[in-house]
């Protein structure tokens, strides 16, 4: 009677186990929709999509396992658009981070022309450096887009400080490049300038 009582016991155990698996696996999923919401709230109330956000369980790392990255450029976003650069500067920075662990590289070389594009009054040292970064990731994946996308700040920075010349021929590089690539923004942004 003994012998039966343990294989039973046992036998929950290894079942609640599974479902304590199980559990987990689905617990992330439904949080990943709650990143989603929160992106398609971004500009049209960003502190509906923070709420969204608040919503998810500490620690983020097993809640959202995968989805930290998505989650800190949301998190930024919001509060971007809420004109909270301190916060947008820190999530960005740890989606970045995020990326790197996560091996999200397209999503993080993102974040990092974003980051970048905010720092308008930081030294130029550390916008190179996030200009780096951002090739890093891009080049991690190949992503040619993403790669003249970063050649593009370059020469939006030869334009803010006048170089005029440095940016002209940025651009026509930028535009013979992308007469290979199906980005017509860039193309269009490159003739503009």
């Amino acid at each position: 009677m003994k012998n039966v009582a343990l294989k039973f016991f046992l036998i929950l155990i290894i079942i609640q186990g599974s479902t304590g698996q199980q559990n987990l696996v689905f617990a992330q999923n439904s949080y990943k929709n709650y990143i989603e919401q929160a992106d398609s709230n971004l500009y049209k109330d960003p502190k509906i999509s923070l709420k969204f956000l608040d919503s998810i369980p500490l620690p983020l790392k097993k809640s959202i396992k995968g989805n930290l990255t998505n989650y800190y450029f949301t998190r930024g976003f919001a509060n971007y658009e809420l004109d909270n650069l301190p916060k947008t500067h820190k999530n960005f920075l740890l989606a970045i981070e995020a990326a790197e662990q996560e091996k999200e590289y397209d999503l993080g070389g993102k974040v990092c022309i974003e980051l970048y594009n905010i720092e308008l009054e930081g030294d130029i040292e550390n916008r190179e450096k996030i200009l780096i970064k951002a090739r890093y990731f891009f080049n991690k994946t190949k992503n040619a887009d993403g790669l003249l996308e970063v050649e593009q700040q370059y020469a939006n920075r030869a334009f803010s400080q006048n170089n005029f010349k440095e940016c002209i021929r940025l651009n026509l590089e930028i535009i013979e490049r992308t007469r290979k690539t199906k980005n017509q923004h860039l193309r269009m942004v490159s003739t503009f300038m």
